[in-house]
């Protein structure tokens, strides 16, 4: 009887009427063949749905057992690895690495893997999943990105052009205020006028030389990491101090000086040696203030994520998560719905608190973000000088704008 059951016979070959002391008997064999047809038939019918599904996917999928052998793979798989796929492969017919891949993944405990391939020229993310615990089968599931990876390509080259562009103008300043000087010295004659070309040609040649360490830079762009140039400790103060004698070159009637550089440091180490009177030298000082200042900004920050997060239909774009903290600055941008980021910055401003509006140079940010054409971003910024009552005012502001 149970064979004939097993072997899927929907009614178990039984007399229509049994002895009485067999009816029981025979009416659960009935139940209970019944119950097997009709569990037969969901699982049917959904492994019917389930081919249907997977023929029409843009994703490749295959399935393999416990023993790396393929049990399914839909027509979408078989075109992107350009082999077909029936059901008894082993893992060896999908290619050399991703048989590796499958190895290695059967051997671990992630639930789940991402790696990429290249067949015949196209680029494929791959994805392994885990069917179940230990070694209970893997899904493998394959996306054509190579359209995508040539656009991303083509954003980054476009970006990276933008980039060379707008290097290329900060040479041309000097270049066009060096010769300013030069035709304006040669007009009145100075008596020093020798001395003014050899200094304004030297100037003219350094950043000639600088618009052709761009050329080199453009053209080192997209190396590996180890045939990039290593960073270099960089003078502020003397950037600072050569940009103030190129504007004196220019023409004008403005003062251009080189005051208050070494003021801001040394405030920034009086600020680290009162909460650090160890730190005697000037590096150490700066050191404790700028810990010391991310401290206090951070936890005030915290404050005004807790606020910011609490009013209804104000979105707050980057991290959020307290945990994270870390990887991120005291600075937040946010936008409230039905309201252009312009209109809270001014409501904001009427009442003594500054913030910013707009794309704050970064274009092709807040383009992907989808807010460019509507006003942008609205910034709000932490500093050192910020207390808990400021922070808990510019909240009471935003809930009184947004009408909660």
């Amino acid at each position: 009887m149970r064979l004939v059951v097993a072997r899927g016979d929907r009614e178990p070959p039984l007399a229509a009427r049994a002895p009485d002391e067999f009816q029981p008997v025979f009416s659960a064999f009935r139940r209970m063949a019944a119950d097997l047809g009709e569990s037969r038939a969901a699982l049917e019918s959904a492994q019917r749905r389930t081919a249907a599904t997977l023929r029409n996917v843009a994703s490749g999928v295959v399935a393999l057992d416990s023993d790396d052998v393929i049990t399914l793979a839909n027509p979408r798989a078989e075109a992107m690895l350009d082999r077909a796929l029936p059901a008894g492969l082993t893992a060896e017919q999908l290619g050399e690495e991703t048989a590796r891949r499958l190895r290695a993944f059967a051997e671990g405990e992630q639930e789940e893997e991402e790696f990429e391939l290249t067949i015949h020229g196209r680029q494929l993310q791959a994805r392994l999943t885990r069917l179940s615990a230990g070694r209970g089968g893997t899904v493998l599931t394959l996306d054509d990105i190579t359209e995508l990876a040539r656009a991303q390509r083509v954003l980054a080259w476009g970006e990276m052009a933008r980039q060379v562009a707008h290097e290329i103008k900060n040479p041309l300043t000097p270049i066009r205020l060096g010769v300013q000087h030069l035709k304006r010295a040669h007009a009145d004659k100075r008596a020093d006028f020798d001395a003014i070309l050899e200094t304004n040609a030297e100037r003219i040649l350094a950043e000639i030389d600088r618009l052709d360490e761009i050329a080199r830079g453009f053209s080192r762009y997209g190396m590996g990491p180890s045939a990039l140039q290593t960073a270099e400790p960089i003078n502020v103060s003397a950037i600072v101090r050569d940009v103030v004698e190129l504007e004196k070159l220019g023409e004008g009637s403005v003062d251009w000086r080189a005051a208050g550089i070494a003021a801001a440091v040394e405030y920034l180490a009086e600020l680290g040696r009162r909460h650090d009177p160890a730190a005697q030298d000037r590096r150490s000082a700066l050191t404790a203030a700028y810990r010391v200042t991310r401290e206090h900004e951070m936890a005030l920050f915290a404050e005004l994520m807790e606020g910011l997060l609490a009013i209804p239909d104000l979105r707050v774009f980057g991290i959020r998560d307290f945990k994270r903290f870390n990887e991120r600055c005291s600075t937040v941008s946010v936008r409230l719905e039905g309201h252009t980021p312009t209109e809270v910055a001014t409501f904001l401003g009427d009442r003594g608190i500054f913030t910013w509006d707009g794309n704050f140079y970064a274009l092709n940010l807040t383009e992907r973000l989808g807010v460019q054409t509507s006003g942008g971003l609205l910034r709000i910024g932490l500093v050192h000088y910020n207390t808990a009552d400021e922070v808990e005012r510019l909240l009471t502001a935003l809930r009184e704008f947004s009408g909660h």
